[in-house]
């Protein structure tokens, strides 16, 4: 289980304090015991999930990928239950019909324990989304309409923030949004980001509103969003940060601009990580790569995955295998792949080189489209 690019989780607790903090997970095995939970059965499957190496003797070298995941599950819900003993635990994810099958299975081997426990799960879907455990008599769903056109025009109205506008934009932005929050918020800052906007070009989808957006970005800053849009909706820093090549000062100053114009988002569980504020901003910025520049992309993520965290290749081939399948390094990718059925071999193609995606790029003619190359394009 890996929590998924197109679903978010977030932990958080409250004791009846509103200046409560948020719950934190527990850190390693000390913190796993101070719930009250058996550390050598609980916490190396913990650390597996997060990509710490295992002692010889845990339980996790040598089982199955089956085995593995089926404990996994288990620690996390005998984890979320302790936590509830000593304070209420929220479990609030956003987008779930985003969410990969385990993680939803996952919530499914923890709903029945929701109601023994004070464990309240807060989940947001398209409507239609039907979640497994929405059934059960503890679990209620909330119908949420469209905004009325007054609370419509309250949002365009502090979005705007007093900015003088033509005749008719903010009454034509309510109308063409719809209702829909979210298309509400991208017209009004394609508005922000251009006040001498007409009616006429107003956009007329959300995906046109945000490709207008990403348009109107600097070079420098358009590259750092596409390459943070083929890594996924949440994006590991480092790995992005050496797809750029930019040095720090430049890697972070560009990186700040995206968050303060709406298009990246800092993540509570990952302090050195980021995340596109919806996955649509995601869709639209990798939609808007030329395939050419797509595949050079994908090639600079394995190749950073590689160098930065040879682990995530480790724990999670697939993510390595779609990055090389998508900059067409089909031979290093089926044996990435392969490692899912657990039918990887363990030696690796050649000994000679690092790694698959080392020995393809050996091979591969022409220069490499690794470092700064894909920011100067």
């Amino acid at each position: 289980m890996r929590p998924h690019p197109r679903g978010r989780a977030r932990k958080e607790a409250t004791s009846g304090n509103p200046s409560a903090t948020p719950w934190r997970p527990p850190a390693g095995r000390e913190g796993v015991a101070r719930l009250g939970l058996s550390a050598g059965t609980v916490a190396p499957y913990l650390l597996h999930l997060l990509g710490v190496p295992g002692r010889p003797g845990d339980g996790v070298a040598g089982s199955s990928p089956e085995s593995v995941r089926a404990r996994t599950v288990d620690a996390l819900r005998y984890v979320m239950i302790a936590a509830s003993q000593q304070r209420p635990v929220i479990l609030a994810i956003e987008d779930l019909q985003w969410m990969d099958p385990t993680s939803v299975a996952s919530l499914a081997v923890l709903a029945p324990s929701v109601a023994a426990s004070r464990i309240l799960v807060l989940t947001t879907c398209r409507r239609g989304h039907r979640p497994p455990w929405l059934g059960r008599a503890h679990a209620s769903q909330i119908d949420l309409g469209r905004l009325g056109p007054t609370e419509s025009l309250t949002i365009v109205q502090a979005l705007l923030a007093g900015r003088e506008v033509a005749a008719g934009v903010a009454d034509a932005l309510v109308s063409k949004a719809d209702g829909i929050p979210f298309f509400l918020e991208e017209l009004a800052r394609v508005i922000v980001a251009d006040p001498a906007s007409r009616v006429p070009g107003i956009p007329d989808t959300v995906h046109e509103a945000i490709a207008a957006r990403v348009d109107r970005l600097a070079p420098a800053d358009r590259d750092l969003l596409q390459g943070a849009a083929v890594l996924g909706r949440d994006v590991p820093r480092a790995l992005l940060r050496e797809m750029s090549g930019l040095a720090d000062p430049e890697f972070g100053i560009a990186l700040s601009r995206l968050r303060v114009t709406g298009f990246l988002r800092e993540t509570a569980a990952d302090p050195e990580g980021c995340g596109f504020t919806h996955v649509l901003t995601q869709e639209t910025a990798y939609r808007s790569l030329t395939a050419e520049r797509r595949r050079a992309l994908h090639e600079a993520a394995a190749a950073a995955i590689e160098k930065r965290q040879p682990e995530l290749a480790d724990r999670h081939p697939e993510v390595l295998a779609h990055h090389l399948t998508e900059a067409g390094a089909t031979t290093a990718a089926a044996y990435w792949g392969a490692s899912r059925s657990d039918a990887r071999p363990t030696r690796r193609p050649s000994p000679t080189c690092a790694g698959p995606w080392s020995c393809w790029k050996r091979s591969r003619p022409g220069p490499s489209a690794r470092g700064r190359s894909w920011v100067s394009s």
